[in-house]
C-alpha cells in the first residue's frame, strides 16, 4: 500500500478540492497520513493570492522533499498554474498539476509511479462525486495538514461556484479561475444530504465568487434559490456562507437570513480600503458609501449579526488621508474581525505596475494600527454576549472537561462539559473574556 501526504494553502475551496482528491487516493487504495510523516507521495495544494502565499507555497514543497527524496512530490493549486516555471525550478518536484487538471491527480501519479491501468478514473469515480467531502473538513482552518484524525463531523465545506471574472487590480485569482463554473442545485443539495446522514450539523458554503452563484446556469438559479432549498434538508441546522461581495448582498439574502433561524448570522465582506479614491484605483465596484448603507440595512434588518472583513493596507498611492478613511469606515462598521493585508505587487495584475508604491515601514505601521483597531472591535463585539446564552457547535475537546465550538454569529467560546458532546449543538453562558476568547458555562435545560 502506497502512503500518501497531503497540504493545503489558501482558501476554503483549496480545502474543499483538496478533501476530493483524497477521497480519490482513498478509493484507490492510498493510506493517508499526516504531513509531517514520511510518505511515498506528496501533494501540495498551493495558493498564489500574495507574495507570502507564494513564498509559503515554496517552503512547504522543499520540506516535503527533505522529508523524503525519494518520494513523489506533486504540486497543484492556484500557484502551480500559473508559475509552473518558477515551481519547476525546484529540485525534487515531479509533478506540476494545474488548477484545470485537479481532477486528474491520481491518474497522473499512477502513471508517474508505474501502478498500471487500475487507477478509476473521473469518469467511474462520478457516482461518488458527491461523497468526496463528506468528511467534514474544519472549516476553521486556514492552512491544513490534513490529518486524517482531524476531519470532523461537525462542519463541513461544499463548493457550489469556481472561478471570477472581476480582475481587481491587485489580484491573480482570475487569472488562475476565470471561468464561472456553478454547480446545479440538485448536486448541492445531494451533498448536503449526505453530509447530515453522516451528523454534519454545519455546512459552509464556498466558492471563488459566490455571489456569482447561477450566473452561468440557465434556469434563474442564484444564490437565494439554492439557500432556500438548503434550509429544507432535516439534520442540516447551520448553513454558512463564505466569502461575498457587498453588493451582491441583495434584500432577498438578507429577508431570507433574518427568518429563516438556519443561516448564520455571520457574513465576511470584503472592503479592501475605506478611500473611494482607493477603492477606483483597486478596480472594486463600490464606494464607501454604498458598502456602509449594506451594513446598516444587514444590522437593523438581523439582530446580533457579525461582519468580518478583508482590508488591504499600502495600496499605490495610499496616503494617510486615505487610511484614515479606512480607519473610520471600519469603526463605523463596527467589524467583529478585521483581516489585514499589506500590499504586495503581483507580477502581471495592474497594480504592480501603479506608480507611488508605499513603502514597506509605512504598511507596517498601517498595519499595526488596523490590526489594533480589529482587536479593540473584537473585544467590543464579543463583550455583549456576556451573561447572555449563545447556541454553541461544539467542535472538540480541549482537554478532560474544557470544549470549545462557534456561535452562528462566529463567536468562540471555551466551556466546561462532560461526556460526548462533539457535534452538538449546546447553549452555553458566557461569563468572563481571556485573550480575545469567551469562556463560559454550559446551560443544563430542564428535561
Amino acid at each position: 500500500m502506497k502512503v500518501c501526504a497531503f497540504y493545503t494553502l489558501g482558501c476554503k475551496v483549496n480545502q474543499y478540492e483538496t478533501e476530493k482528491i483524497i477521497k480519490s487516493f482513498e478509493q484507490n487504495d492510498f493510506k493517508i497520513v499526516d504531513f509531517s510523516e514520511e510518505a511515498d507521495v506528496y501533494v501540495i495544494n498551493t495558493c498564489t493570492v500574495t507574495t507570502l502565499s507564494d513564498r509559503k507555497s515554496r517552503q512547504i514543497i522543499r520540506r516535503a522533499i527533505k522529508q523524503n527524496p525519494q518520494a513523489a512530490v506533486i504540486v497543484t493549486g492556484c500557484y502551480a498554474e500559473i508559475s509552473p516555471e518558477e515551481i519547476s525550478l525546484i529540485d525534487g518536484v515531479d509533478l506540476i498539476v494545474g488548477n484545470k487538471d485537479k481532477d486528474f491527480i491520481i491518474e497522473k501519479v499512477s502513471e508517474f509511479l508505474g501502478l498500471g491501468d487500475e487507477i478509476a478514473s473521473p469518469s467511474a469515480r462520478n457516482d461518488k462525486e458527491e461523497k468526496a467531502c463528506s468528511d467534514g473538513l474544519r472549516a476553521f482552518s486556514g492552512e491544513n495538514k490534513v490529518k486524517k484524525a482531524q476531519r470532523y463531523h461537525t462542519r463541513a465545506l461544499i463548493k457550489i461556484q469556481d472561478g471570477c471574472d472581476q480582475f481587481c487590480a491587485f489580484c491573480k485569482v482570475p487569472y488562475v479561475r476565470n471561468v464561472l463554473a456553478s454547480r446545479s442545485i440538485p448536486k448541492v443539495l445531494n451533498e448536503a444530504e449526505l453530509l447530515a446522514s453522516e451528523g454534519v450539523k454545519e455546512i459552509v458554503l464556498t466558492g471563488i465568487h459566490l455571489g456569482k452563484y447561477g450566473i452561468d446556469l440557465t434556469d434563474n438559479t442564484n444564490l437565494v434559490s439554492l439557500l432556500t432549498s438548503l434550509i429544507e434538508i432535516k439534520g442540516i441546522e447551520r448553513i454558512r456562507l463564505s466569502s461575498i461581495e457587498a453588493k451582491e448582498i441583495s434584500d432577498e439574502l438578507i429577508s431570507l437570513i433574518s427568518s429563516s433561524g438556519r443561516i448564520c448570522r455571520h457574513l465576511h465582506i470584503p472592503l479592501q480600503s475605506g478611500s473611494n479614491e482607493i477603492l477606483k484605483m483597486m478596480g472594486r465596484n463600490y464606494t464607501k458609501e454604498e458598502y456602509l448603507s449594506i451594513m446598516r440595512k444587514i444590522k437593523n434588518s438581523i439582530s446580533d449579526f457579525a461582519i468580518t472583513t478583508d482590508i488591504i493596507v499600502g495600496f499605490p498611492s495610499e496616503k494617510k488621508e486615505h487610511f484614515e478613511e479606512t480607519l473610520t469606515i471600519a469603526e463605523e462598521a463596527a467589524f467583529s474581525k478585521i483581516h489585514v493585508f499589506k500590499f504586495s505587487p503581483r507580477k502581471g495584475t495592474p497594480a504592480a505596475g501603479f506608480s507611488d508604491q508605499v513603502g514597506s515601514k509605512i504598511k507596517n505601521e498601517r498595519s499595526e494600527r488596523l490590526l489594533s483597531l480589529g482587536e479593540r472591535l473584537r473585544f467590543e463585539f464579543i463583550n455583549q454576549f456576556l451573561g447572555k446564552e449563545l447556541d454553541i457547535l461544539v467542535e472538540k475537546r480541549l482537554d478532560r472537561s474544557l470544549f470549545t465550538g462557534l456561535s452562528d454569529n462566529y463567536i468562540r467560546v471555551v466551556f466546561e462539559g462532560a461526556g460526548k458532546l462533539e457535534g452538538d449543538i449546546v447553549k452555553v453562558k458566557p461569563l468572563e473574556t481571556r485573550n480575545n476568547l469567551l469562556y463560559g458555562e454550559l446551560v443544563i435545560e430542564d428535561g
